[in-house]
């Protein structure tokens, strides 16, 4: 079943509760949403609401919890009327800063992005869902930035040696075409900075000649951000969660 715009969640007294007067505005001054946008975020606030009693833990976007947040602010309303609405009080559960508690969230966030697609039948917008970022190198897997020094010194070995055996410049021609690329090399990996998701080594920082990774700044392999969102949200979720009001 797929809920449109116009009926965002199966509940309909959800869907019609009145938000406090001033909470859209609040949110438009104080975040600098479009009017637009503030809209979205409500209707996408009314559906994490939904979720949330269903009884899993979810963990709302960083511009759904914004919304609640500041619903909050509105007491008489968010513990009055608006909690009739569910089946149980929805308690807003903040990080706790323990060891893991991040990793927690961020599962629990994509726990959140899957029960939203299952229960409305269509994958919940970017704009106020950002979707987490996929590494696009395990640094533990690229080769050191020192294996280049390694190429370095062994080519002037092989090219010093060689002429002091032969008595020639012989050798030193091929080392200098050896340091010429290798220089080549160093400069235009450290150029490629960064990575998008799923470049590879070469765009990681690197540059890959003749398959041997030459190194580079190691790129931009974090990971863990999402990009920021119409709603001004740079993280994957927010540092909240919701208990789960279904009993």
């Amino acid at each position: 079943m797929t809920i449109h715009s116009g009926r965002p969640t199966p509940n309909p007294d959800l869907n019609t509760w009145p938000l406090p007067d001033g909470l859209r505005a609040r949110l438009m001054r104080e975040h600098g949403w479009s009017a637009a946008f503030a809209e979205q975020a409500e209707t996408e606030y009314r559906r994490f609401v939904y979720l949330a009693t269903l009884g899993r833990p979810v963990t709302p976007s960083p511009a759904v919890d914004e919304v609640w947040h500041t619903h909050l602010m509105f007491t008489r309303d968010y513990w009055g009327g608006f909690q009739a609405l569910l089946p149980a009080p929805l308690h807003h559960e903040p990080g706790t800063g323990d060891p893991g508690d991040a990793a927690r969230l961020r599962e629990q966030y994509l726990d959140t992005l899957a029960l939203y697609e299952r229960t409305f039948g269509e994958a919940a917008p970017a704009t106020c869902w950002p979707r987490p970022a996929i590494p696009a190198t395990n640094p533990a897997q690229r080769p050191a930035p020192g294996g280049l020094w390694g190429w370095v010194v062994g080519a002037a070995v092989l090219g010093l040696g060689g002429s002091v055996l032969t008595g020639t410049l012989l050798f030193l021609l091929p080392t200098a075409l050896v340091f010429g690329i290798l220089a080549l090399a160093v400069l235009l990996g450290r150029r490629g900075g960064h990575s998008r998701p799923g470049d590879g080594a070469a765009g990681a920082g690197g540059l890959v000649l003749f398959g041997l990774d030459l190194g580079g700044d190691g790129g931009n392999t974090d990971g863990g951000g999402c990009g920021s969102s119409d709603g001004g949200g740079a993280g994957c979720g927010s540092g909240c969660g919701g208990g789960g009001c279904g009993s």
